[in-house]
């Protein structure tokens, strides 16, 4: 079967020095911006490896010919090994990250529908979303501004690090000495911790992956990919052909230019424009309550602290940690595999055990990765399904961010009306919060 596909554009701040080797490699058009897409999709990747599947659906089945070019140019390359037997592990020759230059390039991708409606539906989900937000007045000095005010601010203490990212068994850790050569180890936290220390570096984990790193160079790596990052955010805000509002295919959520976009950024967004915001406190627990009542399994307090929103503060206090480390306890139950278990999970267990055992029975039924999709797909058929559609039909301004909806403060009152009476219908309960424009 032929998928239907529609061009879009978007921004990536990359080294001037990749960006001028790629556009001497590349003999068209098309070339380019497949090398660059590819480029992007490895730094926008949560992990190193990347199934073949994924790199067709985002460029095709021909995606190796661009791939096999950047490895022949020694731009990328992969460590041979599949991880967990199904992807291949992706990584961009960390010289190019020496080059303090950077240039934004825009580059074209296809998004590829599976039939005429869900390209009907994806076009028309784009269009509302650009109409709203033409109707923005975006203050860029400020955005700019509060970019290098972020940035600034970031430090080592940002990033857990030694006893914080201690781990059992081996894994998989990046070695970098101060040349910023990567030498990929696999190894037990004991043996790098003690590598760390007696090299005088540190060993941190960021972004999911774990690293033995001189602590001043972390923090170049850190603050140059954040500068990356939210530039290309706000880049992506000046021009309607990088505007996107796609629906994710695997958990069905709304994909904007606004929901992965930094809350600090979003927030000047938002102030300049006189907006509100309804956010969902512990949605995702308040969610997994619901449907733990639906299906006839009760625990008491679990439902009554994720129904109020305190949730891992209870969490906290019960189990005598902070209340940042209750909030990694419940997203290790959430997204662990639930044959992997380490002390925040055997916590759980011991507090919530009814709830332990209904979410590793669906993961043992359903597959790990699915109960967490189970409960985002619940959410996005709440808000962009009910919600977001009912506000649109009204004829306001609505912006979603997952958990949460942003509308002009003249309107939170009827939206927050509106929301409350949809979730006494379906007998949700959670604890909604609201925040006005600062004044």
């Amino acid at each position: 079967m032929i998928k239907r596909k529609s061009k879009h554009f978007t921004n990536v701040v990359l080294p001037t020095s990749l960006v001028r080797e790629i556009k001497e490699i590349t003999t068209s058009r098309v070339q380019l911006h497949r090398c660059f897409q590819i480029i992007d999709l490895i730094l926008k990747s949560e992990k190193d490896a990347i199934p073949a599947s994924y790199w067709i659906s985002a460029l095709g089945s021909k995606y190796y010919k661009y791939a096999n070019l950047l490895v022949d140019y020694n731009i990328i390359y992969n460590s041979g090994v599949y991880f967990e037997g199904k992807a291949l592990e992706w990584f961009i020759n960390p010289i190019y990250w020496q080059d303090k230059d950077v240039d934004v390039v825009k580059y074209s991708y296809f998004r590829r529908y599976k039939n005429r409606g869900q390209e009907i539906a994806a076009l028309s989900q784009r269009e509302a979303f650009i109409n709203d937000f033409k109707k923005l007045s975006i203050p860029f000095p400020k955005l700019y501004a509060k970019r290098d005010e972020i940035i600034d601010d970031m430090s080592i203490s940002d990033y857990p690090a030694f006893e914080d990212v201690k781990w059992g068994g081996c894994r998989r850790v990046q070695e970098i000495d101060l040349d910023g050569f990567v030498e990929d180890r696999f190894i037990t936290w004991k043996d790098a911790a003690v590598t760390a220390d007696a090299t005088n570096r540190v060993l941190v984990e960021k972004n999911k992956r774990f690293y033995i790193i001189d602590a001043e160079m972390l923090m170049v790596m850190a603050k140059e990919d954040a500068y990356k990052s939210y530039t290309a955010s706000i880049e992506n805000l000046k021009s309607e052909d990088t505007l996107y509002a796609n629906r994710n295919e695997t958990n069905n959520r709304l994909d904007t230019n606004f929901t992965n976009m930094k809350s600090e950024l979003y927030g000047i967004i938002k102030e300049e424009n006189n907006l509100a915001e309804l956010d969902l406190a512990n949605s995702q627990p308040a969610i997994l309550s619901h449907i733990l009542k639906e299906n006839d399994i009760i625990d008491g307090n679990f439902a009554k602290a994720a129904e109020k929103g305190k949730l891992y503060d209870e969490m906290a206090k019960e189990s005598n940690i902070t209340r940042e480390e209750a909030k990694v306890m419940m997203f290790q139950i959430l997204f662990r595999r639930h044959t992997k278990s380490n002390r925040y999970t055997r916590m759980f267990e011991k507090k919530y055990p009814e709830v332990a055992k209904f979410i590793f029975d669906y993961k043992r039924t359903f597959g790990d990765n699915q109960f967490c999709i189970m409960l985002q797909e619940w959410e996005s058929e709440l808000f962009i399904d009910n919600i977001l559609k009912e506000v649109h039909g009204r004829g306001i301004l609505a912006f979603t961010k997952h958990d949460s909806i942003t509308v002009p403060q003249d309107k939170i009152d009827e939206v927050e009306a509106y929301v409350n009476g949809l979730f006494k219908k379906i007998g949700f309960k959670v604890e909604i919060k609201r925040e006005l424009k600062a004044a």
